[in-house]
């Protein structure tokens, strides 16, 4: 487990990546078509923490996954599709999304907008990658155990934490009985 040295960790290798390549895709999508991949985002989410359980189940009655890992991918799962889809449908819809002659606030309106939605989606990756860590899946659980350790002594993830609760709050009137599902809840 010391073969990289302390500084140098997987998660926040992967973290810095990410918030990098979402403020360059605001950067180039600009102010308009990024906030309505927040929006998007948000849908996805609230959809995905409505309907995770049901399609975890199916997913853990199928694949013989736990249930945690199970109910941790079809969390991913919805989230992913839907975005997607959504995002599909928006750029075909709307196809020139630039404001007019304000280029430049275009743009870094952008990459804020890309920030802080990048932001929230490696909070919610996290979340759901700390759920599915907390239960092995194999009797050789020597990968998971790495992870862990990883994600244990990553430098970056607290800083997502501190953010979560603010994130989560604004989906609190999707959340089952007003109460959030496990997933959310969990930490490594």
């Amino acid at each position: 487990m010391s073969i990289l040295p302390s500084w140098l960790n997987p998660f926040d290798f992967l973290i810095v990546l990410a918030l990098v390549g979402g403020v360059a895709l605001g950067f180039v999508r600009g102010l308009v078509r990024m906030a309505l991949s927040l929006v998007v985002l948000y849908v996805a989410a609230a959809l995905a923490m409505v309907f995770h359980m049901q399609l975890g189940r199916l997913i853990n009655r199928m694949s013989g996954l736990p249930l945690a890992v199970a109910q941790g991918l079809a969390f991913l799962l919805i989230l992913a599709a839907v975005a997607i889809l959504l995002n599909f449908l928006l750029r075909r819809t709307y196809r020139e999304t630039e404001l007019p002659g304000l280029r430049q606030v275009d743009q870094l309106g952008g990459m804020a907008v890309g920030f802080v939605l990048t932001v929230v989606w490696i909070s919610l990756c996290l979340l759901v990658l700390a759920f599915m860590l907390s239960t092995p899946v194999t009797e050789d659980d020597t990968l998971r155990q790495s992870m862990v350790y990883y994600f244990q002594t990553a430098n970056l993830i607290p800083i997502f934490y501190k953010f979560l609760p603010i994130a989560l709050t604004t989906l609190r009137p999707w959340m089952p009985k007003g109460l959030p599902p496990d997933l959310f809840t969990f930490r490594l």
